[in-house]
């Protein structure tokens, strides 16, 4: 389809530049607004993606050239005819346990799990692992000590997105509960870059002078302790790292415990949580608290729906008083946020706290 540039003359005899842009979608999606969008120039326009159901962007192609699977694509600053298309696939969402293997025997009380996903939707997509949810680093996701019994364990991961769907692994493993171990325990557990770590090694023996080391994709710098029996580290790059104390016990068998620390990059959780304050906002502004609900924790959900209730009429002057949402801080599975408003002239705020779903691994609203 051709493209156009439209000249506009003003009564003071400005000459303006128009220009267009062609969007178009594949089979199963739709690309909105869809044809021919006339831009004024140096303006910007965005368009929204969406697959059909059972479907996922598999690319986007802005001047032919690729911008990746994303659902919204924004032209910024127009001075051209641009075009805009995209293309989508069935949608598919893999999960696997890396370790331990399926089968293996095991002697300890507890096992780390690690494993990988692959979700083409590119949505949020949280993890649990027999019911203990973690974080998710480049698709890739480790949960720490998870309990076993003597004899045969089922260890199942399952993956659920933002979209709600799910996907599970299931393995077998063989434990055998040993008289005597060590456990490597750490404050936090994940985290965003830079992160801080304080480790401590106990067991069914008093432990002294455990050697700790320590893999990961970046440095791990040691820091000083004021606690000969706390070892402190820190984090600067994004990933899961594993950190393995190791020492002597009392009968002089040598025994070992890993432990991975999982830290994310702050844009990353913070983009993520922003999405969830944004639908939020959107659906309370339209009155739509079934929607606004289902961005809460499940423990919150009946205290505020109640609220959304009572104040119905008022809901989207309350989201209209809504100037800006900082960022404070994540500690662990939190993030803290403040919400800054404007109401009757008077400036005011209010916390926001963010929490990843113990049910689904998934970030949603607690409490604001």
């Amino acid at each position: 389809m051709a493209v156009r540039r439209i000249e506009l003359q003003t009564e003071d005899g400005y000459s303006g530049t128009n220009y267009t842009i062609t969007a178009s979608a594949g089979s199963n999606g739709s690309i909105s607004p869809p044809g021919t969008v006339t831009v004024n120039s140096g303006g910007s326009q965005t368009f929204t993606i969406t697959p059909n159901s059972g479907y996922a962007v598999a690319d986007v192609l802005v001047d032919g050239a690729s911008v990746g699977a994303v659902t919204s694509y924004t032209f910024s600053n127009v001075t051209a005819n641009h075009t805009i298309s995209a293309v989508f696939v069935p949608w598919s969402m893999t999960i696997d346990i890396i370790s331990p293997t399926d089968g293996a025997s095991i002697n300890a009380k507890s096992k780390l799990v690690t494993g990988a996903i692959a979700n083409n939707s590119n949505v949020e997509t949280g993890i649990t692992v027999n019911g203990i949810a973690t974080a998710v680093v480049n698709n890739t996701f480790a949960v720490n000590h998870v309990p076993l019994i003597a004899g045969q364990n089922t260890i199942t991961a399952t993956a659920t997105d933002a979209n709600g769907r799910t996907a599970t692994k299931p393995i077998t493993v063989d434990a055998t509960i040993p008289d005597n171990y060590i456990k490597i325990s750490a404050s936090p557990v994940s985290g965003v870059t830079p992160l801080e770590v304080t480790l401590t090694v106990n067991g069914s023996f008093s432990v002294t002078n455990p050697i700790i080391t320590s893999t990961g994709p970046g440095t791990v710098e040691q820091l000083a302790s004021d606690n000969s029996d706390e070892f402190k580290y820190k984090m600067n790059t994004e990933g899961i790292y594993y950190f393995t104390a190791q020492t002597t016990g009392p009968d002089g068998n040598t025994y070992q415990d890993t432990i991975a620390i999982t830290v994310s990059s702050l844009p990353q959780v913070d983009t993520l949580v922003r999405t969830k304050w944004a639908l939020l906002s959107t659906a309370l502004t339209n009155k739509d608290v079934s929607t606004a609900l289902t961005l809460l924790l499940p423990a919150s959900r009946d205290s505020y729906q109640t609220m959304f209730s009572a104040l119905a009429d008022q809901l989207p002057v309350i989201i209209g008083s809504q100037t800006e949402l900082v960022f404070k801080s994540v500690e662990e599975e939190f993030a803290f946020y403040e919400l800054k408003t404007l109401e009757d002239g008077s400036n005011f705020s209010y916390q926001v706290i963010f929490a990843r779903d113990p049910s689904t691994g998934l970030w949603l609203i607690q409490e604001f």
